[in-house]
């Protein structure tokens, strides 16, 4: 928040889509472990199912993000 807070314009913007894609990356490797080896199968089953989504989240952000960065 504080990163964004002096931000403006397009400077906001690319700080934030690098934000989305460094959480959208923790989102998808904590998914992954929970898919691969968590203990509890309804976690496990809900990780599993909402991870491909989660991976193209992930694939849109960096693609935003890549475009925002070569926009300068």
């Amino acid at each position: 928040i504080q990163k964004l807070q002096s931000a403006r314009g397009r400077d906001f913007d690319r700080q934030y889509m690098m934000l989305m894609v460094e959480d959208h990356q923790k989102d998808v490797d904590l998914f992954e472990r929970q898919s691969n080896s968590g203990s509890h199968n309804e976690l496990k089953s809900f990780a599993a199912k909402h991870l491909p989504t989660l991976r193209e989240h992930l694939r849109m952000a960096r693609e935003i993000s890549g475009q925002m960065t070569s926009d300068r």
